[in-house]
């Protein structure tokens, strides 16, 4: 297994680095097992706390940290008024965006969007909204809004 050391935040220096990890597998069959290189103390609610420590990369240099992503969405459509002519309309939509992220130290990082690109998010989920006295809730499903949302929960 390798773990591409560019993605991770990390000081950079000569010392050695200890890192806290799990392994972990989920293997879901008819008893849903969790397959860990590490025992969970179910008293303790802190997870970081009991993982187990990884310790070297010394050498260890942290990447460029910065990523862009071009969008590039094209439409072309066709209309005409029924009652008024039979002759085609031609109309042709072009969206171009950009998603920036870009880690300026390992503890800051800064994210940005240029005309986000909603085409890659999959329609909402049919809901109904009859008889309710609350306001419908979607998840989020843009790639933007989702990076790192564990961070927040």
């Amino acid at each position: 297994m390798a773990i591409p050391l560019r993605i991770l935040n990390f000081e950079e220096g000569s010392d050695n680095k200890n890192w806290g990890a799990e392994l972990v597998r989920f293997y879901p069959r008819a008893d849903r097992l969790r397959i860990s290189n590490m025992p969970l103390d179910r008293n303790n609610l802190c997870n970081l706390c009991q993982m187990g420590s990884i310790g070297g990369f010394k050498q260890a240099k942290q990447g460029k940290n910065l990523a862009l992503v071009p969008t590039l969405v094209l439409g072309k459509g066709q209309s005409r008024d029924l009652e008024e002519s039979l002759i085609w309309q031609d109309s042709e939509n072009t969206e171009i965006g950009l998603d920036v992220k870009w880690g300026i130290t390992p503890e800051i990082s800064l994210q940005a969007t240029f005309n986000p690109d909603f085409s890659q998010v999959e329609a909402d989920v049919a809901q109904l909204s009859i008889n309710d006295t609350f306001a419908l809730f979607f998840d989020e499903k843009r790639i933007f809004f989702l990076e790192s949302r564990l961070l927040f929960e």
